[in-house]
């Protein structure tokens, strides 16, 4: 971020974000806004979701929120770092169901494969993950997804459920997209916006974004994705003011 800050706006550096832009820009860790970025368009979504492990009691989500109420303090919680997306799904989802940070116990863990060794190793009992990192354990009868923060059902997974299914209007997501330095003439961003668009067109691509279950975040043009980021960094700023 910081080198293509340093350069021109000329459409010659451009920069692949994710969540995580939005993410350190909300929470101050860097010497730049929202607005010293212009969106071209984003690329991709992975929903997020809770796992546990396939035999454990919770069928649903709503059974784990349940199970929170009635033992306060007990459920082990991981996901990918103290700040960050994974802790603010988490954050959401307990909102959703009206639980305090305090009644669970979060577990900050780096990565996706350690948070799933430490579930089949019943270190922990809920982990936050994506489809395409828990789908070959639940395939093979280890895990189960018991919700996805999604607003429909992902066509390759149908029989995992949103968490709008059980009353929880939570949505969350990875995202991932191509942000430029402000200032990048528009002619320019229009020309990047064209050749992401038949990228993502490409059956090659599609190819690989079926078989990782990822979902297409494309939402339209310029306008549409920097303005969805620029809102995202306001709704993480008001988040972590909390």
């Amino acid at each position: 971020q910081a080198y293509i800050q340093k350069r021109k706006a000329n459409g010659y550096h451009i920069f692949l974000d994710t969540t995580t832009t939005a993410i350190v820009i909300a929470s101050g860790k860097v010497p730049f806004t929202e607005n010293d970025w212009q969106g071209v368009a984003r690329l991709q979504m992975d929903p997020q979701g809770v796992g546990v492990r396939a035999d454990s009691q919770w069928k649903d989500f709503k059974s784990l929120v349940g199970w929170i109420k009635a033992n306060p303090g007990k459920l082990r919680w991981t996901g990918a770092h103290s700040i960050g997306m994974d802790p603010y799904t988490v954050d959401l989802l307990l909102q959703s169901g009206s639980i305090k940070k305090s009644e669970i116990k979060y577990v900050p863990v780096r990565k996706a494969n350690k948070m799933i060794q430490m579930l089949l190793g019943n270190h922990i009992d809920a982990a936050i993950l994506n489809p395409g990192e828990i789908r070959d354990q639940v395939k093979s009868g280890n895990l189960r997804m018991l919700g996805v923060a999604h607003t429909s059902r992902l066509p390759a997974h149908p029989d995992w459920p949103t968490f709008k299914e059980g009353g929880h209007n939570v949505e969350a997501a990875i995202w991932r997209g191509i942000l430029v330095k402000k200032g990048t003439p528009s002619s320019i961003v229009n020309k990047l916006h064209e050749a992401v668009k038949k990228m993502l067109k490409d059956p090659e691509y599609i190819k690989y974004a079926n078989e990782k279950a990822i979902l297409s975040g494309y939402m339209g043009g310029p306008k549409q994705f920097d303005a969805f980021f620029k809102n995202q960094v306001r709704d993480l700023k008001s988040h972590f003011k909390k």
